[in-house]
């Protein structure tokens, strides 16, 4: 999975800012599916209005996570969302649709990204700064990827030296400011878990699916709090996966010692030969 840098609606994005919107519809009008961006990944507002004075990047001034992908109809999509879709009302949210169609003609579906933990920055940040690309001639999204390095991380970074735009701040008031951080905490934790190369099967591939409230990555579901990430590991016979899952935690509390972590073991079939075992290594087990 990868995080994206999009190249957003001014309008939409200045409406989010002014209101403090922590929460936000991202709508697009393709409804084609990412091959790399999913539920749990950063997309990063691309706003056109801030230029680089050297380079001419457009500058990335906020993020979203995103936290559901679905497809609608305009009207569905405005009774389902209202004011979360950036606009005032919505005769301005159908007028700014039909601005950006091609052929002047309304699309029977548009797709939404619903982001959570929405941040705006003080300035903007330029890809350039953390030695990435932006396409002069982009015209939608790109994928936050260089080889093994996660962008998106040096991203935040950068932004959290930036800081927090202060009109946003102060409508918030009451969040805890340190948001930027923990979203370096819970992407370094995604990223451990994408580097996780096991041939899954198929019943393991969809047993996490149904867990209420958390994010997903391949068929590793997670669960990240302040001070405790869920890590939820999917198991279709605990007989064969046993010590296959066993390296996957060890090694995923050497790479992410300094988190707080438990492991949950996810399956349908019974692992009651194995209660000692967990046990011992403070594991739970969760039946679906």
């Amino acid at each position: 999975m990868s995080s994206i840098a999009y190249i957003s609606d001014e309008r939409m994005i200045e409406f989010h800012r002014s209101n403090g919107h922590r929460s936000i519809n991202f709508w697009r009008l393709s409804t084609k599916r990412f091959e790399r961006f999913d539920v749990g990944s950063l997309l990063f507002f691309i706003d056109k209005r801030y230029i680089h004075p050297v380079t001419k990047e457009k500058g990335i001034i906020g993020y979203g996570r995103a936290r559901s992908v679905r497809t609608m109809s305009i009207k569905r999509t405005w009774d389902e969302y209202q004011h979360m879709n950036g606009y005032k009302d919505y005769p301005s949210f159908h007028e700014s649709i039909m601005n950006a169609t091609k052929d002047g003609e309304a699309p029977k579906q548009i797709q939404s990204i619903e982001l959570d933990h929405v941040v705006f920055f003080k300035g903007p940040v330029f890809l350039s700064e953390v030695d990435f690309v932006l396409p002069s001639r982009l015209e939608s999204f790109l994928y936050l990827v260089d080889g093994g390095r996660d962008v998106a991380i040096e991203l935040l970074k950068k932004a959290e030296t930036i800081g927090i735009d202060q009109w946003f701040a102060a409508i918030n008031a009451r969040v805890e400011m340190n948001l930027i951080y923990e979203d370096i905490h819970e992407q370094t934790i995604r990223n451990a878990i994408s580097d996780i190369a096991v041939t899954w099967t198929q019943l393991q591939e969809n047993l996490t699916y149904n867990i209420e409230n958390t994010s997903r990555i391949g068929p590793i579901a997670y669960q990240y709090t302040e001070r405790l990430t869920k890590i939820y590991l999917p198991s279709s016979s605990i007989k064969n996966h046993f010590y296959e899952l066993l390296g996957i935690i060890t090694w995923l509390k050497k790479e992410l010692e300094v988190y707080q972590l438990e492991f949950v073991i996810v399956s349908k079939t019974s692992m009651r030969d194995f209660e000692d075992q967990f046990k011992r290594l403070k594991l739970t087990p969760l039946y679906i």
